[in-house]
């Protein structure tokens, strides 16, 4: 399993967040834009449709993030939750899926990105 995830800068300083993934199809995608310090600065959710994914525009508190590091942080919904066809496919504990993103120990799949706002 392999993500490729894009962050796009754009007027006013928010952000608009995409992306590629191996993943099939309806897997329901979370994430999170935490400042270095870890304060939680926006989320979402999107599904995988023919290997893309997009969590559309964010901004901060209606304004642009201010300039500084930033983490995405992208996981899949608990196994429980997502979609049957998803679920199907990927299986009851995700033991179908298989990457360098997958945690063996609690059934989850976690990506992480850290990015520049100038």
């Amino acid at each position: 399993m392999d993500f490729n995830v894009e962050v796009e800068l754009i007027e006013d300083r928010a952000l608009h967040i995409f992306g590629t993934t191996n993943l099939f199809n309806h897997a329901s995608l979370l994430i999170n834009v935490r400042k270095q310090s870890g304060q939680l600065c926006g989320s979402n959710k999107a599904s995988v449709m023919a290997g893309h994914f997009d969590f559309g525009i964010f901004n901060f508190k209606g304004n642009g993030y201010v300039a500084g590091l930033y983490f995405i942080e992208m996981s899949l919904s608990l196994p429980s939750i997502q979609p049957k066809l998803f679920q199907n496919k990927a299986g009851i504990e995700y033991e179908n899926l298989k990457g360098p993103y997958v945690d063996r120990t609690v059934p989850m799949v976690k990506y992480r990105k850290e990015i520049s706002v100038e």
